[in-house]
């Protein structure tokens, strides 16, 4: 629906009447861009905390890979960053070591609107976000 109105428009830009016409559809974008999304599941830090306790994160949905964090890595090297982190959030966010082998390593941590994941695997350092699904009541 917005590209046929910017379309409309576009091919009339001239004169005052059509300023405020562009004026106007670009305040519309912001309320489509709203209305699409899905609300995003929060976590106070207080919930987050008591999730230390226990290590479990909650379910997320499917994590998407983070290009600009990825990178090529040596697996060691790799691998002391992810405990960097582990020692760095383990006291106020949840963390969960998934995997932990020789050539794999793979750690989740719990924010306050999302899960992070780093992953050491075929050296490369890979990074994961994914956003929590719905509370259940």
């Amino acid at each position: 629906m917005i590209a046929i109105l910017i379309k409309s428009f576009i091919g009339n830009i001239n004169g005052y009447k059509n300023i405020k016409k562009i004026i106007w559809l670009c305040m519309l974008i912001p309320v489509f861009g709203i209305a699409k999304e899905k609300p995003t599941v929060v976590y106070t830090p207080l919930e987050l905390l008591e999730m230390t306790v226990t290590n479990k994160i909650p379910n997320s949905e499917t994590p998407v890979l983070d290009k600009f964090d990825s990178s090529k890595m040596l697996f060691n090297e790799c691998k002391s960053i992810a405990k960097i982190v582990i020692s760095n959030f383990s006291n106020a966010y949840p963390t969960v070591i998934d995997v932990d082998s020789s050539t794999h390593f793979k750690v989740r941590v719990g924010s306050i609107d999302e899960v992070f994941t780093l992953e050491c695997v075929n050296d490369e350092k890979r990074v994961y976000r994914a956003k929590y699904k719905p509370k259940s009541n």
